[in-house]
């Protein structure tokens, strides 16, 4: 009957035998386990156990199926850790309903999970580049407070990264003009106030922290927007 009512949702397997359903289900990874939960050898709820247990099968969807609709058992159901309830005899649409929200729902969170992978990966490329490139680079939160800097911008502004962090990039990045040693604006400020790229005045030096020196430097600050601008 169920794999008459489901059958166009998905692939359907069955095991009859309820103490090799954990085999089974940690064989196929489906998206969604049906447990009767009055089965001879293990009910429905020893076997959901044995799959929230484990790491490989705790994500898969349960849904128990009984002909006992009392709310004690729909409520130990959901505290076993199932997603929903189905009671015989069977509603067509009701239980095609239930078990395609679930479907969908995993569809969703391996799609979230995958994008996670992804953004995590490219972070670690990005983080990876602007610690190997060979120019400094600094980056700021909206208020010009340092957020990131790489080595070479460490060796530079005589600044290590975790004592930068948090202060103003004013305080850190100290530039002035070659000639007549005044401060110069910071380029990063304009592009902040002016949402657009910002080259670097010329004839500019960076003040070394330690050293006093003041090294030529030329370069350019370009905010990075998010989806919301």
């Amino acid at each position: 009957l169920l794999s008459d009512i489901l059958g166009d949702l998905g692939d359907i397997y069955f095991v009859l035998d309820s103490t090799q359903a954990y085999e089974k289900t940690l064989e196929l990874q489906p998206d969604v386990v049906l447990l009767d939960i009055e089965m001879p050898q293990l009910n429905g709820f020893e076997v959901c156990q044995q799959l929230k247990n484990s790491p490989l099968t705790r994500d898969i969807s349960v849904i128990f199926i009984s002909a006992l609709t009392e709310a004690e058992f729909e409520f130990s159901s959901l505290a076993y850790g199932a997603v929903d309830f189905i009671a015989r005899p069977f509603n067509r649409e009701i239980c095609r309903l239930r078990v395609q929200n679930q479907l969908i729902l995993q569809q969703q969170a391996k799609a979230l999970r995958l994008g996670q992978q992804q953004l995590y990966a490219e972070k670690q490329r990005l983080h990876v580049t602007l610690n190997s490139i060979g120019d400094a680079v600094v980056a700021t939160d909206i208020r010009g407070n340092i957020t990131f800097m790489n080595p070479i911008a460490e060796r530079m502004t005589g600044w290590r990264a975790s004592e930068a962090a948090g202060k103003h990039i004013t305080d850190v990045m100290q530039l002035q003009d070659a000639d007549s040693k005044q401060p110069s604006t910071n380029p990063i400020m304009l592009a902040l106030s002016e949402k657009r790229i910002v080259a670097m005045a010329l004839n500019c030096e960076l003040v070394n922290r330690n050293s006093a020196e003041a090294v030529p430097v030329e370069d350019s600050a370009a905010p990075i927007f998010d989806i919301n601008g």
